[in-house]
């Protein structure tokens, strides 16, 4: 069963009228509950796989309920139906994913609360922390030296072997492609990443998700990015636990 199945089904599990506990799937790992959430990563809420409603900050959680507020500077939540079903994706102090399906208790422009959370299960083969970033980024073919053709995409998050991104450009598995992404400094100073596509979903409303293999980064390159993940991560924080 893929990952956006298993959301599918769960999602279906958590409908009025419908009783039981999600149960792991055979050779994944349950997630740890709300209260592993670190306050200082973004915090997607999504109507199912497939629709994410928005991202913000955590305000409280227990191991049943969390509050979600609107990031500093960012737009208004738009506000969900209560008793809604939702996915939550996080992330606890060591990085790792964690995925929580839960129903909407309260939601204005400015807050949302999630209660009734049970974790969901999966696989995390991945060997490199991904960290969940989104600065500007862009992605075009490598046949584009000049950059020229650059597509904006949604940078979801990115490790100094890969990156995954949401854009609405069609691509195939094993496309190579050049990842644009602008970690540190103002506009005209973003990195190149040359890569390759390892995994393809589609998404609502005509988009993609993509997992990217980064195919030429030395040891250098990698621990200039690196640096960079870590600087970024460290401002993101910081507008996160204000």
């Amino acid at each position: 069963m893929s990952l956006i199945s298993f959301f599918k089904t769960k999602l279906r599990q958590f409908a009025p009228g419908q009783r039981g506990k999600p149960q792991p799937e055979p050779g994944g790992v349950l997630d740890a509950p709300a209260s592993a959430l670190d306050q200082g990563m973004p915090i997607e809420v999504m109507k199912d796989f497939d629709a994410v409603l928005f991202f913000g900050r955590l305000a409280a959680s227990d191991s049943n309920e969390l509050t979600i507020e609107r990031i500093p500077g960012e737009q208004g939540f738009p506000v969900c139906r209560v008793g809604s079903a939702v996915l939550v994706r996080g992330h606890d102090a060591g990085m790792s994913p964690v995925l929580l399906l839960g129903r909407v208790v309260d939601s204005t422009g400015s807050q949302c609360m999630v209660g009734g959370l049970k974790p969901i299960s999966y696989e995390t083969p991945r060997k490199s922390v991904r960290y969940p970033l989104t600065p500007p980024a862009g992605i075009c073919v490598v046949e584009d030296a000049a950059l020229n053709l650059s597509q904006p995409c949604r940078l979801l998050n990115i490790s100094t072997s890969g990156a995954c991104i949401v854009t609405e450009q069609a691509y195939q598995v094993d496309r190579p492609l050049q990842l644009q992404v602008q970690l540190t400094g103002g506009p005209g100073n973003a990195s190149v990443y040359p890569c390759r596509v390892v995994r393809a979903a589609p998404r609502g409303g005509g988009f993609f998700e993509y997992g990217l293999l980064f195919t030429r980064l030395d040891k250098a390159g990698r621990g200039r990015l690196l640096q960079d993940i870590k600087a970024i991560r460290r401002r993101t924080e910081q507008k996160l636990l204000l």
